[in-house]
């Protein structure tokens, strides 16, 4: 017997119109947005995206209620890639001011 979290779930014809109407109008916006850009593979994102919905599916949430998640979770998602991509050239920064500045001090001490 599967594991509740392998359970398959069925959608009538009706439930998979709505999901793609839902899917193509967050895509979009997405790109609208730039949430999405040319740095991610449109095939990968399209399947998470995918695999987003269909998760969000099985639950007794709205269609707004979905698409509102999605959005929220491809938001986030683009936060944290920012903020790791600033963290890192913050980084980089630091650590080639703290060489500039110890090769500025190495004539002074080898003087001495």
């Amino acid at each position: 017997m599967p594991s509740p979290s392998r359970l398959r779930h069925s959608f009538t014809p009706d439930a998979l119109a709505r999901f793609s109407r839902l899917f193509d109008e967050v895509w979009k916006e997405l790109l609208e947005e730039g949430v999405l850009d040319a740095t991610h593979d449109p095939r990968l994102a399209r399947r998470r995206l995918a695999k987003t919905l269909f998760r969000l599916a099985r639950s007794p949430w709205s269609d707004l209620q979905m698409r509102q998640l999605l959005m929220r979770a491809f938001r986030n998602e683009a936060a944290r890639s920012q903020r790791a991509q600033l963290q890192s050239r913050l980084l980089t920064e630091l650590k080639a001011r703290a060489v500039a500045r110890t090769r500025a001090s190495l004539p002074s001490l080898l003087v001495k």
